[in-house]
C-alpha cells in the first residue's frame, strides 16, 4: 500500500514538481530520486522525470517498480510507458517522446504537437515505434480539435499495421473521430 500523506514530504514532492515543469534537470531528477527513496508516492513522478529527460534505463527501472502494485493510481501509465521503452531502449525516438510526454505534461500542446507530427513523418510506420509516433500525432491533433487531421495517422495505424498490438486502439480513436465529426457510418466501420 501507500503511506500515509506526510505534509513536508508532500510538500518537497510539490516543490519538485514545480522545479520538473521549468525542466528535467539533473538536479530535478536526483532530488526525486532521494524523496522516492524514503516515500514510495514520489515513484512515478521520479520515472515520468527519468523519461522527460531521456533516462530512458532508470525510467524503465521505476515504472517497473510502479506496475509491482496494481493498485497504484499510475500502474496503467507506466505499463504503457514502459511497453514504450522497451520496444526500442536505444533509439533517439524514444527520447523524442519523452520530450513530447514532457511538453504535454507542462500544458506545452503546441509545443509537443509540433515535436509528434515531426517525429511521425521521420519514422518509418512500420518502424519499433512509427505506430507510436502516429498515435502521438493524433491525440494531440484531437486534443486541438484537429478531427480530420487525427485521421491520417489513425487510419495509417489501423489499415497498414493491423496486427499491430496498436491498430486496434488506433481504429477505436477513429471512430471516435468519425462519431464526433457527425459520420456515424464510418464510425462503424472502424468499430
Amino acid at each position: 500500500g501507500f503511506e500515509p500523506l506526510e505534509t513536508p514530504t508532500f510538500e518537497r514532492l510539490e516543490t519538485l514538481l514545480g522545479d520538473l515543469r521549468e525542466g528535467a534537470s539533473a538536479r530535478v531528477v536526483a532530488s526525486l530520486d532521494s524523496l522516492a527513496a524514503r516515500w514510495s508516492p514520489a515513484r512515478f513522478t521520479l520515472a515520468e522525470a527519468q523519461f522527460f529527460a531521456g533516462m530512458s534505463d532508470s525510467a524503465l527501472a521505476n515504472y517497473g517498480r510502479v506496475t509491482s502494485d496494481p493498485r497504484h493510481p499510475q500502474a496503467g501509465l507506466a505499463f504503457e510507458r514502459l511497453y514504450l521503452i522497451e520496444e526500442a531502449p536505444t533509439s533517439p525516438a524514444v527520447r523524442t517522446l519523452g520530450r513530447i510526454a514532457w511538453e504535454r505534461w507542462r500544458g506545452q500542446a503546441s509545443r509537443a504537437r509540433t515535436l509528434a507530427d515531426s517525429l511521425y513523418q521521420a519514422l518509418p510506420l512500420n518502424g519499433p515505434l512509427g505506430a507510436r509516433a502516429a498515435l502521438e500525432a493524433a491525440e494531440l491533433r484531437i486534443e486541438g480539435n484537429d478531427l480530420r487531421g487525427a485521421l491520417a495517422p489513425l487510419l495509417a495505424v489501423a489499415d497498414s499495421l493491423a496486427d499491430d498490438r496498436l491498430a486496434p486502439r488506433a481504429r477505436q480513436r477513429a471512430g471516435d473521430a468519425y462519431v464526433a465529426l457527425g459520420d456515424p457510418v464510418k464510425a462503424l466501420a472502424q468499430y
